[in-house]
């Protein structure tokens, strides 16, 4: 749980430098940019390895049903954390 919360942090770190900066904020970034950025080490969030994360940038109130954070396992399987706190599991 520590991995998701360091790089939601990181993301939402990289969200306001980018507002700060009067530049255009996307709709969400990658793990694998914010660890390129050097936002979040790639030893703290080793857990996450192997896997396609993308954390959303969204500036407005996020509802209960929308995903803040996905992350796409190995096997195809996708874990969501929703905005109102839950974790949410699909399968392909």
């Amino acid at each position: 749980m520590r991995e998701y919360v360091l790089a939601w942090e990181a993301a939402r770190a990289y969200g306001l430098d980018l507002k700060t900066k009067g530049l255009p904020v996307p709709a969400s970034v990658t793990l694998g940019e914010l660890i390129k950025l050097g936002l979040v080490d790639e030893m703290d969030v080793s857990g996450l390895y192997g896997m396609d994360a993308e954390i959303s940038l969204a500036t407005k109130e996020v509802g209960p049903m929308e995903k803040i954070m996905r992350v796409r396992l190995p096997d195809g399987d996708e874990i969501a954390a929703m905005g109102d706190g839950s974790v949410r599991q699909r399968n392909p």
